[in-house]
């Protein structure tokens, strides 16, 4: 079916709403630190750990803009930046049998979004203009493009695969609870009016891969969700994830909860959070970093 041009100028100007800009920061080598959390106000947690968690960041920064003095709040969780450093604009607040390591440099100077200039190549087909459901029982190959309503993909027997492109989630959630699922050379950003969530829950367990080359190098995943309610505009839940990219909700929530475990290259977020016995593990490495050999999905908690 041919789309309209009234509908093409529809999507693409929801996709432009994620953020607007002029080049990649990948293309120019910008350094990033591999933990960035963007929200500069006096905000009380804007990287919050409660329940048993496990942050580790193994090369690079971990950078909290707050200007609270209890901007980085640690529970019971365990902190640990293996070479690089903890930067907080305000304060931290140690509780429990928390342990952060090493010890955060507290009044360090707020780090503007180095993403902020990322370039979204315009163009794309159309392929859903209604939320779309994948089939719970059999493997399902999606295509790059834009897909209004959202995507569901949900079934411990169900495999996801993604072919290389741009995904364009516009006003729906892109719910992955599958067994399996994989994708190499893709970036998705949820936009539109009103960017929907995307979530990786229910045992989902796969693997996904930024583009090596062009204006999205190193971009994975993105969301331009506000942070509302306890929501996660990027949210992990009984997940099993390698995420060989960045990514990126400047203006929302990274989630990681209740026993997920995530490798990913950076994060860049508004706020995170981790609660209920989550583990994630921040390389800092580039997506063509030869670092990434050898690395494998989380496995299973031990009980």
């Amino acid at each position: 079916m041919r789309e309209t041009r009234a509908w093409k100028s529809l999507v693409l100007a929801a996709a432009v709403l994620v953020v607007l800009g002029i080049r990649s920061w990948a293309q120019d080598d910008l350094r990033i630190p591999s933990v960035l959390v963007l929200d500069a106000t006096d905000k009380n947690g804007a990287l919050n750990l409660g329940g048993e968690n496990v942050l580790t960041v193994r090369k690079g920064d971990l950078i909290v803009n707050s200007s609270h003095s209890s901007a980085l709040f640690n529970a019971n969780s365990q902190i640990q930046v293996l070479a690089g450093s903890i930067l907080i604009a305000g304060g931290y607040n140690n509780l429990g049998e928390g342990t952060i390591t090493p010890a955060p440099t507290t009044g360090a100077a707020p780090v503007p979004d180095p993403l902020t200039r990322i370039r979204y190549p315009e163009g794309g087909e159309v392929r859903s203009r209604q939320k779309l459901f994948v089939p719970d029982k059999r493997e399902t190959t999606l295509k790059p493009g834009f897909y209004a309503g959202g995507i569901n993909a949900f079934g411990k027997d169900a495999v996801l695969r993604l072919e290389p492109g741009m995904y364009v989630i516009t006003d729906g959630d892109f719910f992955i609870g599958v067994g399996e699922f994989s994708g190499e050379d893709v970036t998705i950003i949820m936009s539109g009016q009103k960017p929907g969530k995307l979530a990786f829950a229910n045992g989902a367990r796969g693997k996904l891969v930024a583009p090596r080359e062009g204006p999205l190098k190193d971009i994975l995943l993105v969301s331009a969700g506000r942070a509302e309610g306890n929501n996660s505009d990027i949210g992990f839940n009984d997940a099993k994830v390698l995420l060989q990219g960045t990514i990126y909700a400047p203006r929302g929530r990274i989630g990681v909860f209740f026993n997920s475990r995530v490798v990913v290259g950076h994060v860049v977020g508004l706020n995170v959070i981790m609660n209920t016995g989550a583990a994630m593990d921040v390389t800092g490495l580039p997506v063509t970093d030869p670092g990434w050999e050898g690395v494998e999905i989380p496995p299973e908690p031990e009980l």
